[in-house]
C-alpha cells in the first residue's frame, strides 16, 4: 500500500487497479510514492480515469491499459476465470513506443500474459468502453447473463442500441474508433459465453458498491455535455440509480 511504501520513489511500475469509484482517493494516496521515473498503468474500467490519474500524479507517468479478461473471487485467495480469453492492451499515452513500454510489455509476456502495445492506448480504452458500459448495463438491469438476453429479441436490439449511443459519444469526443466498431462490438457480445456476467452485475447482487457513475453514467453524463442522445442509457441508468441507492451497500444502507 502507499502507505506501506513512505519514503520510497524509486519503483520502476505501480498497478493501478482500483475500482474506478476510488480513483481520486487512490490516486492521491499515491502520489508521495511516484518517482521520476515511476510509470503508473491504469487497467480499470471506463474512461475517465486515465484524466483523473493524471492530474494527480502528471501525464507523463501514467500508462493507459485496458484488460480482456473476466474474472471473480470464488472465495478469499482463490480468483476464477470465467471467459477463455486474457489480454492486456497497454500504451504510452503520447502514443510512442519507449523504451519503458517495452521493458513492461517485455516483463508481462515473460509471465505468460497476452499483451499488445498500442500506439493509441486511448482508442484502446474507447474499444472496451463501447463493450463494457453497454454489457454491464443490461446485465445489471437485468440480473441475468447474457445469454438469455440475447436469445430475447429485444435483448438484442437492446444491446446494439446501447453499442451505438456510446459509439456516438466517442465519434463526439475524438472519433479514434474504427468504422466497424459497432459491429465488431456486438458481434463479440453476441459469442460470449452464455453464463457471462459483468463486474458490476456481480457487484449489485453482492450488494457492494458499484461502477454505476463510471459506466452507465459516464456515457449520460458525456452525451449531455455533448448534445449526442443517449435515451437507452439515459432510462437504464435511472432504473440502475434507483437500485443502487436502495439496495443495502456493504451492510449499511
Amino acid at each position: 500500500t502507499p502507505d506501506e511504501a513512505a519514503g520510497k520513489t524509486d519503483f520502476d511500475l505501480i498497478l493501478f487497479t482500483v475500482k474506478a469509484y476510488d480513483t481520486e482517493t487512490a490516486a492521491a494516496a499515491l502520489k508521495p510514492v511516484v518517482g521520476k521515473n515511476t510509470a503508473v498503468l491504469t487497467l480499470q474500467n471506463g474512461v475517465d480515469a486515465v484524466d483523473q490519474l493524471a492530474a494527480a500524479v502528471g501525464s507523463d507517468h501514467v500508462l493507459a491499459g485496458t484488460t480482456r479478461i473476466s474474472t471473480t473471487l470464488g472465495e478469499p485467495g482463490v480468483i476464477v476465470q470465467n471467459t477463455p480469453f486474457s489480454k492486456l492492451e497497454m500504451g504510452e499515452l503520447s502514443g510512442g513506443v519507449t523504451p519503458r513500454i517495452e521493458a513492461i510489455a517485455d516483463a508481462f509476456r515473460a509471465g505468460g500474459i497476452e499483451v499488445l502495445v498500442s500506439d493509441n492506448p486511448l482508442r484502446e480504452v474507447w474499444n472496451k468502453f463501447i463493450m463494457i458500459a453497454p454489457h454491464a448495463t443490461i446485465t445489471s438491469a437485468c440480473g441475468q447473463p447474457v445469454g438469455p438476453i440475447r436469445e430475447t429479441p429485444e435483448g438484442a436490439a437492446l444491446y446494439r442500441q446501447l453499442i451505438a449511443e456510446v459509439v456516438a459519444v466517442e465519434r463526439a469526443t475524438a472519433g479514434r474508433l474504427p468504422a466497424d466498431a459497432a459491429d465488431r462490438t456486438y458481434d463479440f457480445i453476441m459469442n460470449l459465453p452464455p453464463g457471462a456476467k459483468t463486474s458490476m452485475q456481480f457487484d449489485f447482487e453482492r450488494h457492494k458498491r458499484v461502477e454505476l457513475e463510471q459506466l452507465t453514467g459516464s456515457v449520460v453524463r458525456r452525451g449531455q455535455a455533448l448534445s449526442v442522445p443517449t435515451p437507452g442509457f439515459t432510462t437504464l441508468y435511472a432504473v440502475l440509480k434507483v437500485r443502487a441507492n436502495s439496495e443495502t451497500v456493504d451492510g449499511r444502507r
